[in-house]
């Protein structure tokens, strides 16, 4: 399903604008003609429209989200219960397009959320050349083993440390582009580690499903990994995936935040430490 695949991946640069033109029409076929005076009738809409544009403008907080539901929907109740006193939802076919309306708008703000989780800088990939800086110790759980580890015992091997989620479909996407890379080079001193910071459950399913000869790896809070995230400029650990590569000698030398990168591009970050 490689449509559906790019769809994910690229969809979110059409979704405020095809949530609020879906949301808007969706509505608007529901109106009876002459319900309200035609002055009122563009107020109304155009406080509702507002309303939409913000919200499928940009991720906003659960809350916040919520509440701007709450106010856009208020001028398209307001036509469907007041007309000369009484006004109701008579059909089938009017619930479905109001509900279908709602989920636009819930659908898309919620794909938003989550690529503005993973992307940073507007969905931007940021590409970080790092030199002379040896990456903090990292320890963490084998979930193939159960046993810890450290980054440390991979001292001597040219390490690509990936941080993902198991709902982070961009992470996935990019792991599968690392296990190639490590089926290239593994021979060769390259070591893949996939760090699950979030969501231990999901990730540990995800790992027994889908095991591979790369590392996968957990840790009990995306706290542990604070120093790292610092050396590379991401105190927070937000945005994802993030990947770090670290040489023989420790030293990291690139680091790679959000999006999803070609194999071209990891490769030329990896193979001059091989």
């Amino acid at each position: 399903m490689d449509w559906l695949r790019y769809l994910l991946l690229y969809g979110p640069e059409f979704a405020p604008i095809a949530s609020v033109a879906a949301a808007a029409v969706l509505l608007t076929l529901t109106q009876p003609e002459g319900l309200i005076p035609e002055t009122s009738r563009r107020r109304w809409f155009a406080v509702g429209t507002l309303v939409f544009i913000v919200l499928a403008w940009r991720p906003i907080t659960e809350g916040a989200f919520f509440v701007l539901c709450m106010v856009g929907a208020l001028p398209w109740l307001y036509w469907f219960t007041r007309t000369h006193g009484h006004q109701r939802l008579n059909s089938f076919r009017d619930w479905v397009i109001v509900l279908g309306a709602v989920v636009t708008l819930v659908g898309s703000q919620v794909f938003l959320h989550e690529v503005d989780y993973m992307r940073v800088s507007a969905g931007e990939t940021s590409i970080r050349a790092l030199h002379s800086s040896e990456a903090a110790e990292l320890r963490f759980e084998d979930y193939s083993t159960g046993e810890q580890r450290r980054l440390s015992d991979y001292r001597g091997k040219v390490v690509v440390l990936d941080f993902w989620r198991p709902s982070c479909f961009v992470c996935v996407e990019q792991m599968s582009i690392l296990d190639v890379l490590f089926d290239q080079y593994g021979a060769e001193g390259l070591v893949v580690i996939h760090v699950a910071a979030w969501e231990r459950d999901r990730a540990m399913t995800y790992v027994a499903q889908n095991q591979r000869d790369t590392v996968y790896g957990g840790l009990d809070g995306v706290e542990q990994a604070s120093s790292i995230f610092t050396q590379i400029g991401r105190p927070d650990g937000v945005g994802l995936p993030q990947v770090i590569v670290i040489d023989r000698e420790g030293i990291i030398r690139s680091s790679f935040t959000g999006g999803v990168l070609p194999y071209t591009q990891f490769a030329i970050g990896v193979i001059p430490y091989l």
